[in-house]
């Protein structure tokens, strides 16, 4: 009696373990290599430095300029794509390929494209076509080509997009183009109206307060909505300066260093304010795009500098030239 009491414990013991090892091997057999690629939902543009988490291990990779991540998970279990100024996205892995597409924050603390910044080195032309993977829709109405040896674009929270590029016409002739929207109050009061974004304040009831953000958001959504039709009825004024070939190459070089040596690491240097400026320009056969927030820099001073050119341009007293090759000189210092 008291050996098969034995026996059975063991067989008990034994079998415990070969349902343990069998579980184990099952869930080994679950684990794979996902491949996949994140992309901007709104133009289809891949997005490098998206951060992809899995849930349950807190594992992390992150997406390289192609927009690419490779993450060694289990079937079934849930990834999280993360990325500033995109909303975060859940998905459930099914297989070892997938495709995500961020959606914009189109919340209030965050203007439709916001980021941080984002720095992206890509080929100038796709098989003899310009490549404007990572142009928005109003910049490539502003500016529909890479032609320019520079492009600055700047996105203001309530004020109209502008911007300038620098085109070489032929060896000794270079023009500072000059964009801005002609009516971009007159739509923005026609969406004010239509679509009124009000925050509600705290000393408001909950109830109200429940009210006015889910009209905000629906709004939000509307206005989004209208962005299409705004870009045909937007009036583009465009006025060309003739500029020298030294201002062109010092404005050129202050691009090129600049995004070349912009390094965030350590305390962040920039915040969201709600404007947002990119840069461009192009290296031998690479178009070098940067987009960024406020920056408290040599970026932001470069800024500042964009902003008196278009300034200055638009005021009809001409541009000092002397005064800015000064400050651009400074710059790559």
């Amino acid at each position: 009696m008291h050996c098969n009491k034995i026996m059975k414990t063991i067989i008990n013991k034994i079998s415990l373990t070969l349902l343990a090892v069998t579980v184990s091997l099952s869930a080994f057999s679950q684990m794979m290599e996902v491949k996949g690629y994140v992309y901007d939902a709104h133009n289809g543009a891949p997005l490098p430095g998206v951060t992809v988490t899995e849930k349950k291990s807190n594992k992390q990779t992150i997406t390289d300029s192609n927009g690419k991540f490779n993450i060694k998970t289990g079937k079934g279990e849930i990834l999280h794509f993360q990325f500033i100024g995109f909303q975060l996205k859940e998905m459930k892995v099914e297989s070892g390929q997938m495709k995500i597409y961020l959606q914009e924050n189109t919340s209030q603390f965050y203007d439709k494209n916001a980021v941080m910044f984002r720095k992206i080195i890509e080929p100038v032309e796709f098989a003899g076509v310009h490549n404007l993977r990572s142009k928005n829709n109003l910049q490539k109405k502003f500016f529909p080509d890479n032609n320019g040896l520079v492009e600055f674009f700047e996105a203001p929270s309530f004020r109209p997009e502008f911007g300038f590029r620098v085109v070489q016409r032929d060896s000794n002739l270079y023009v500072l183009e000059i964009k801005q929207i002609g009516n971009w109050q007159e739509i923005n009061n026609r969406l004010d109206k239509e679509y009124p974004l009000q925050i509600p304040s705290k000393t408001f009831p909950k109830d109200k307060r429940d009210e006015m953000n889910r009209v905000y958001k629906k709004n939000v959504q509307l206005r989004r909505q209208e962005e299409g039709k705004n870009l045909t009825e937007y009036d583009i004024l465009s006025k060309e300066i003739n500029i020298s070939k030294t201002f062109a190459v010092q404005l050129h070089n202050a691009f090129v260093y600049l995004i070349k040596n912009h390094d965030n690491r350590g305390p962040s240097v920039t915040q969201f304010d709600g404007s947002q400026m990119t840069f461009r320009c192009v290296v031998e056969n690479e178009l070098w795009s940067f987009t960024i927030g406020k920056a408290f820099n040599k970026i932001d001073k470069l800024t500042e500098i964009c902003n008196e050119i278009v300034q200055d341009s638009t005021s009809g007293n001409g541009i000092n030239e002397e005064k800015y090759l000064q400050q651009l000189k400074e710059l790559t210092q």
